[in-house]
């Protein structure tokens, strides 16, 4: 058995076609003038590769360096900001801002915030002949006091 070594020598050309299509295409452009044609499509080609490969790369390095994850100074619920961005803790609720790798209220020190209540003074009501139903179905005689919420600063005149 002698084999010839051109026999056992197979290449697969199969996608070699369209490649040498295209470089022909390109030697005709520039041969025919239009070699800037092919420079201006060169560079829209290297343009529309590179750009999302840069910013996926600087767009990671600018997270790795601007996130941190800390606890909420209110409830204590572990979260992930982004720094110098205003955000409302989802357990509690407060406005935070991530500062230094550290979550900060939004509010100044010795804010308090207060909501409306109804206050009911049974006693004045029974005397003015007045009723009213509570939430469990008992009824009794009552004067209804509306109070408004009102947030208080520091350094403001509570009166």
């Amino acid at each position: 058995m002698n084999s010839s070594p051109l026999k056992s020598l197979q290449v697969v050309l199969s996608g070699l076609s369209n490649w040498l299509i295209f470089f022909g295409i390109l030697w005709l452009l520039g041969a025919a003038g239009l070699g800037w044609l092919v420079s201006g499509l060169a560079i829209i080609f290297l343009v529309l590769l590179l750009v999302p490969v840069v910013l996926f790369l600087v767009g990671g390095w600018w997270l790795r360096r601007n996130t941190a994850t800390a606890d909420c100074p209110v409830c204590g619920f572990e979260m992930t900001g982004v720094e110098n961005i205003s955000l409302g803790c989802p357990s509690c609720g407060e406005a935070l801002k991530m500062q230094k790798g550290q979550f900060e209220r939004v509010t100044p020190p010795g804010t308090v915030e207060v909501d409306g209540v109804t206050v009911v003074d049974v006693t004045a009501a029974q005397s003015m002949g007045q009723t009213i139903s509570t939430g469990a179905d008992v009824t009794a005689d009552a004067t209804v006091i509306d109070v408004e919420s009102k947030r208080l600063e520091p350094g403001e005149d509570q009166g």
